[in-house]
Formats: structure tokens, C-alpha cells, sequence
């Protein structure tokens, strides 16, 4: 579960102020990252950061871009469910003409790299963005298989669009010379009306499931709105259909008389699948190891059982089944990130891997705390290899201080040293990947708050001096 703010239109002091308050807000959508994209006459400039959007909206170079001379500010706050959780994959991404935000899951990533030829990227949101800069909408969007809520600005026609399939709340508040909209129509009517933007007999609603809205402004006729209705992918609804992590997308049921007995039987074929699976993808799902996988729907079986599908919360994403399992109230919650379960063995069938894990409830772990968020961050980064990063670099130059280029032991002991002016901790592998802090000398580094905070190391001490005064 992700969230979308943002103001499109005439830009006032009281829609910044709605712009930020709701970026905070939302919040609570989006706990990873935030983003936001600033369109005005002459550019698109894009902040993102693995930051909370308080410390976010502190940075000098976030907050001095937001002004009235904007018309589209386009924010998101990330909960991330498939790709790593850095800075890079926080939104908004930009392709070509494309600047997009996306609320919800994909199921069918894969599909649709193989479809449209498109390059392999980590995340479904930047693909999708990729795919909207180069290919028709119409041809996108009836390809798009799960949950979504998309928000995107147009550099080819100099439009503000968006667009949702109803797997996902989106909800807009429209006037002559603006739209503003949030995820939640609760926050947007309370941020609105509490800077005195909503005015009385002003509605605010959710847009028409697969119509697209394309918007333009200019300070003469203030917004005007082109509307289409797109053809959807067709979602087959169960028990549980969106919430965090999960597609809303059924995939393929095992019979409703599927037994434990039937499952346990394809262990006879549990070693080949498994090598097979492990030469091909390079990672360990032998019979009890464990994995992550995100909840894409529950399935009663039973007054008492039911079945769980899933992927892999991380690269390659591969199906997951849990069969006849004990039902657990639990797995509706939206409070539920993904599960942890063990493995019992992998199968092939319709051209395709699928893990079977244990449907002993003792084993299904849910996730959904900070502490065993942590857990699958380590899963996830041994999966993806970031754990090898210090391993695999040793042949690895990395941008420094005046575009310097240094390898991987320099750069870490710059790193290691930590932030030159607050102390803080920089982490040498994430800063390989993220690449967010900065060098301020062949020697020293400073973390990415106080980047944004302070262009010098003078301007640090001054602040440092009138704290202390």
C-alpha cells in the first residue's frame, strides 16, 4: 500500500501548504520512501528519498523547488513491494516525456516486459512509466494485471493524467483553476478544509473505474478535462482482493478438493524441479528453507481452510501456493506486509515455477512489524546479492569528491569514516546502490539530510554556533 498527493492547476500558498500536510499525512500509506515531481513552465524536476517526509520536506532543496510557480506538484509516499527499498525505486520515476507515481501491485511483470520487448527494471511502477513513454495508453493500460492508481505528467502534450481499476482507492476535489487528490477521500476533505481550499457545495469523489483523465491548464481558462474510458484487464475477485503487497489478481486454483495427501505426493519430484529451479534462478528453495512471499489472494476451501497464492516478494518473483491451510483472520488484515513460510517443494506446470510451502500454520509466519520487516530485508538483500556487494566490487570504480574515481576499498573507508558534519552513520554498501550522499572533499562524506540541509561545511558551523548561543 502506497500513497498519491498532489495539486494540479492555478498553485497557491494554501495548496502548498495542502501539498506538504498531505505528503505528511499519507504517510501512515507509505513508510520507505517519498517522492515528489514539480512541474512548471520551463521543467520537470524530480526529489526523491529514502526518507520519512518530515525530514523529507526539511531539505533545502525539496522545499525551495515547491513554489507557486509550479502548477503540477505530484507527491508519493512508498511502501515498497517489489524492488529494494532505496532511493532509486522510491517515485516518482521519468522516462523520456513520462512522469509517473503508481499506488498498487502488478502481477504480470514478466508478461508484460516479454509483450512490449521492454527493458528488465526492478520495480512494475517504472516499467509502467517506460511502457506509457513508448507505447499508445489505451495499448498499456488493457495489459496491466493487479492493482493500480496511476498519476502522470506528459511532457509530449503537456497533460496531468491519472487513472485507476478500483483495486486501489483515488480520489479527486475539483475547481475551475485546480484538482487536488489523495488516496483517501477522508484526508483530502480534512487537509482541504483545514486550509480553507474546500468550499462549500465542492464534492469530493472517486473517479470512474478505467476512465482516464487527461488534464491541461493555462491562467486564461484555468483546467480543462479530456475523459476516456480504457478497457481493463479482467480481476477475478476472492476473500482478499488489493491491501498491501497483494495484486488483487487471481492466479491459477488448484481443484476445490485438493487434499493434503494429493500435495504432499509431489515431493516424489521435489529434487529435479528444485535443480532446476536452483540453476536457473541461483537461489535456495530446498525442502524447509525459507522464503518471503507477498499475499495475492485467500481462497476458502473450507468453513475452516483455505488456500493462499502469492510471489516472492523480491527478484524473480516466482508464484507461491499454500494449499489447504488453516484460515486465519489475519491474512485480510491490511496491516499484513507479506508471509514467511517453509518450504516443501517446487512444481513446473503451464510453463511455469511455482513454490509449495507448508500448510502447517505453525510455520506460516505473518509479517507485519518493524522487527520482521527487518527479517525480510535480509532475506531480500541475500537473495538480490546485496550482501556481496564488498565481494563483487573489487574491480569497481565510484564517483567521488570533483567526479573523482575511486575503487571500492577507498570508497568504503570514506564512508566508514561517517557523515563529516552531524556524525551520522553512512552505510558504504547502500550508498553504492543509492549513491544519495555527498563528497565533500577527496577524504570526507556527508549523509543525504545534510546534503540538503547545508550546501557548505561554513554553513553547518554557523548553524552549529547559533544552536549553541
Amino acid at each position: 500500500m502506497c500513497g498519491l498527493v498532489g495539486v494540479f492547476g492555478d498553485v497557491d500558498h494554501d495548496d502548498i501548504k495542502y501539498f506538504k500536510n498531505a505528503l505528511i499525512a499519507d504517510y501512515v500509506r507509505g513508510v520507505h520512501s517519498t517522492g515528489i515531481a514539480i512541474v512548471d513552465a520551463l521543467d520537470v524536476t524530480i526529489h526523491k528519498k529514502r526518507l520519512n517526509p518530515c525530514d523529507f520536506l526539511d531539505l533545502k532543496e525539496v522545499s525551495g523547488d515547491i513554489s507557486l510557480k509550479s502548477h503540477v506538484l505530484m507527491g508519493h509516499n512508498r511502501h515498497a513491494t517489489t524492488g529494494s527499498v532505496n532511493s532509486a525505486n522510491a517515485h516518482p520515476f521519468e522516462h523520456g516525456d513520462v512522469t509517473l507515481a503508481h499506488n498498487g501491485t502488478l502481477s504480470n511483470k514478466y508478461a508484460l516486459e516479454r509483450l512490449f520487448k521492454a527493458p528488465r527494471f526492478e520495480t512494475d511502477s517504472e516499467l509502467v512509466t517506460w511502457l506509457l513513454d513508448n507505447y499508445q495508453v489505451e495499448s498499456v493500460i488493457k495489459e496491466l494485471e493487479g492493482a493500480f492508481a496511476l498519476t502522470w505528467w506528459d511532457g509530449s502534450d503537456d497533460t496531468f493524467n491519472f487513472i485507476h481499476n478500483g483495486e486501489r482507492e483515488f480520489n479527486i476535489l475539483v475547481q475551475e483553476d485546480k484538482i487536488l487528490y489523495a488516496s483517501e477521500a477522508k484526508m483530502l476533505e480534512w487537509i482541504a478544509t483545514r486550509h480553507g481550499i474546500k468550499r462549500k457545495g465542492d464534492v469530493i469523489y472517486e473517479p470512474k473505474v478505467g476512465m482516464h483523465f487527461k488534464c491541461k491548464f493555462n491562467l486564461k481558462d484555468g483546467v480543462s478535462v479530456e475523459t476516456k474510458e480504457l478497457e481493463l484487464a479482467p480481476v477475478k475477485k476472492t476473500i482478499r482482493a488489493g491491501g498491501r503487497g497483494n495484486t488483487g489478481t487471481t492466479r491459477q486454483l488448484a481443484p476445490v478438493n485438493q487434499s493434503k495427501s494429493s500435495v504432499t505426493g509431489m515431493g516424489t519430484w521435489d529434487k529435479k524441479i528444485t535443480d532446476y529451479f536452483l540453476k536457473e534462478h541461483n537461489l535456495d528453495v530446498t525442502k524447509g528453507s525459507t522464503v518471503y512471499a507477498f499475499i495475492d489472494t485467500v481462497t476458502e476451501k473450507s468453513d475452516q481452510r483455505c488456500e493462499i497464492t502469492g510471489s516472492l516478494t523480491c527478484e524473480p518473483y516466482t508464484p507461491v501456493k499454500v494449499y489447504w491451510t488453516v484460515t486465519d483472520p489475519r491474512y485480510m488484515d491490511d496491516d499484513v506486509y507479506c508471509i514467511r513460510g517453509e518450504v516443501t517443494c517446487v512444481t513446473f506446470r503451464n510453463n511455469k515455477y511455482e513454490i509449495i510451502l507448508k500448510n502447517d500454520p505453525s510455520l506460516l509466519h505473518i509479517v507485519s512489524s518493524e522487527e520482521d520487516l527487518d527479517g525480510l530485508n535480509d532475506w531480500q538483500d541475500k537473495i538480490l546479492g546485496k550482501s556481496e556487494v564488498e565481494e563483487d566490487t573489487s574491480e569497481t570504480y565510484f564517483h567521488t569528491h570533483g567526479n573523482r574515481m575511486v575503487p571500492w576499498e577507498k570508497f568504503k573507508s570514506i564512508c566508514d569514516k561517517d557523515c563529516a558534519m552531524c556524525g551520522s552513520p553512512i552505510d558504504a554498501v547502500e550508498q553504492a546502490v543509492d549513491q544519495d550522499c555527498k563528497f565533500i572533499s577527496e577524504d570526507d562524506a556527508i549523509c543525504s539530510v545534510c546534503a540538503g540541509t547545508y550546501p557548505t561545511l561554513t554553513d553547518f558551523l554557523n548553524d552549529q554556533e547559533t544552536g549553541v548561543q
